[in-house]
């Protein structure tokens, strides 16, 4: 349903919010089988603003098992997106949580999500954010 919303909306912005108000609907318990079926999605793809919109659904509510569905997904560009926007919004949260499974990923999985992380931080508490900053530079 949701590619024929998405398909049947030209304007990015009014597609964007119909895909967005449509994640909202899906129980967490399914998200991580929804983006099952568009575990690779092409950047710029309806497919990939869909996933896009049920993974951050899913990571602004429980980033913790977001995180690890990201972690286990295929290699790709939105695998990559997936894992900083867990880990982002997971070390908004519970910086501790975040840091530790941030370092049982691979060097180069943690070196990104280290990268890119804080900018998913939102409006995380200060302290939030210069506990993720000291364990971004003791990760490099």
């Amino acid at each position: 349903r949701m590619l024929q919303a998405g398909r049947a909306e030209p304007d990015t912005v009014k597609r964007r919010a119909l895909l967005d108000g449509a994640a909202q609907g899906i129980p967490r318990a399914f998200c991580g089988l929804v983006l099952d079926a568009v575990a690779a999605p092409a950047p710029g793809s309806l497919e990939h603003e869909i996933a896009r919109a049920v993974f951050l659904r899913w990571a602004w509510e429980t980033p913790d098992f977001a995180a690890a569905w990201a972690a286990a997904s295929p290699r790709g560009p939105f695998r990559r997106e997936a894992l900083a926007e867990a880990a982002g919004r997971w070390a908004g949260k519970n910086p501790d949580g975040a840091i530790k499974w941030t370092l049982t990923l691979s060097a180069d999985d943690r070196r990104w999500v280290f990268e890119n992380a804080g900018h998913f931080m939102g409006h995380a508490s200060p302290s939030s954010v210069d506990a993720w900053q000291r364990a971004a530079k003791a990760g490099e």
